[in-house]
């Protein structure tokens, strides 16, 4: 039970003053009881050596108790002690050489769940304490290393995290981390946002990947399975110019015409030669942004109401270039302003690490960006899932918590 909550549903609903403090009393008293009892479980489990793992956890659970009992500093010494006892496990767990007896995915799994508890209530004891700035440095700590995670923890750190911003001086930086975090919230609530998506794929990597057929069928099912109903989808082919289009409608409809659509992620054929085709990104990417923000009520920056928008991009690094500056800042601008986030997914065998390094850097300014190496098709479906509201673990591709990432 979240006492803390049930306080704010008694004032909402005008209890008298009297009945709310014999209510909090009461709380207060079945506090207390469940602390004594999670004690003498925690001796009997000390004492006995029974299980380590349920001796943390309790020690977690002892210190939501007193965390809800208002008494901070108590509830953080519980958890440091608890954080402590983590710490023997895992010493534990490699000197006795358990990895032979115990298969190591399940510490793996348990891990990720105990250091999440551990942080994300540390995090709301620093927060009552008012130390704010430690309690954003927890929260962000808790989603850079956290590799297991709860939807729900996760969306409430990402709450808090952004409630701090709020509060900080405006500048570029702040806006995209706002920005970012706002737009995780929302694909960590039940219902999710409205979301528009432009998928974009280069007629270099249909003519030369030897499975285009198979990454049709991936892009496919990704749509059908992880995409809403009524979100808005769109795609493009490209090489000077758009050699398939799909107009931007809701997914209830644009599955259909996607799979009726001939030339839909197959090569157009325009070019016989045996070398690569010229391409033209800027125009793929800026019909795109055009798509995207289409219907806004303001087309230079995206408001808190708007759907979350999402370029996917299927290409070589090669075809990611622009042709001049000015070309190249204006894809820049349309992405910051609009709060865009691009998903570029590569299918070269080898990057060079000049063209690596100009891609990162140019996508360290956009509220989101990522830069996938394809080695099989599950990082595809991963990067659908991570935008889905449909109930599955979301942000899988957040290994740390920046705004750009690169993912062999």
């Amino acid at each position: 039970m979240d006492f803390c909550k049930r306080k704010q549903d008694l004032k909402a609903k005008n209890v008298p003053k009297p009945e709310r403090i014999k209510k909090r009393r009461e709380d207060h008293r079945l506090l207390e009881e469940a602390i004594a009892d999670l004690n003498n479980a925690l001796n009997i489990n000390t004492t006995m050596n029974l299980n380590q793992i349920k001796c943390i956890f309790i020690l977690i659970l002892i210190a939501k108790c007193n965390f809800y009992n208002e008494k901070y500093t108590e509830a953080s010494n519980d958890l440091k002690k608890a954080l402590l006892k983590f710490s023997d496990l895992n010493k534990y767990f490699f000197e006795k050489n358990l990895w032979e007896q115990i298969d190591p995915r399940v510490m793996f799994i348990i891990n990720g769940l105990i250091i999440e508890q551990i942080l994300f209530n540390l995090g709301r004891v620093c927060e009552k304490l008012k130390k704010k700035q430690l309690s954003g440095w927890i929260f962000n700590k808790m989603m850079e290393i956290s590799y297991f995670r709860t939807n729900e923890i996760y969306r409430k750190a990402c709450g808090k995290l952004y409630k701090y911003f709020e509060v900080e001086k405006e500048n570029l930086q702040f806006s995209n981390c706002k920005s970012l975090l706002s737009k995780i919230t929302r694909r960590l609530k039940r219902y999710g946002s409205n979301k528009k998506i432009c998928i974009l794929v280069s007629e270099n990597l249909l003519k030369y990947f030897n499975s285009s057929y198979e990454l049709r069928e991936v892009l496919l099912r990704c749509v059908d399975k992880y995409i809403s109903e009524f979100d808005l989808v769109s795609f493009m082919q490209f090489d000077l110019s758009i050699q398939c289009y799909v107009a931007e409608a809701a997914k209830v409809y644009n599955s259909k015409i996607f799979r009726e659509t001939e030339n839909f992620c197959k090569y157009s054929g325009n070019i016989d030669e045996d070398q690569r085709i010229k391409t033209n990104f800027y125009r793929a990417m800026n019909s795109a942004i055009s798509i995207l923000i289409n219907g806004e009520t303001n087309t230079l920056e995206s408001t808190e109401d708007s759907n979350d928008k999402y370029i996917f991009s299927f290409l070589f690094a090669e075809d990611f270039r622009f042709g001049s500056n000015d070309e190249n800042k204006a894809i820049l601008n349309g992405l910051i302003k609009n709060k865009i986030s691009l998903y570029n997914f590569f299918f070269d065998d080898q990057i060079q690490e000049s063209k690596l390094l100009k891609i990162k850097k140019y996508l360290k300014d956009v509220v989101e960006g990522f830069v996938i190496r394809v080695k099989n098709f599950k990082i595809i479906k991963q990067a659908f899932q991570n935008i889905s509201n449909k109930g599955i673990q979301k942000n899988i591709l957040n290994s740390t918590f920046e705004n750009h990432k690169y993912i062999l």
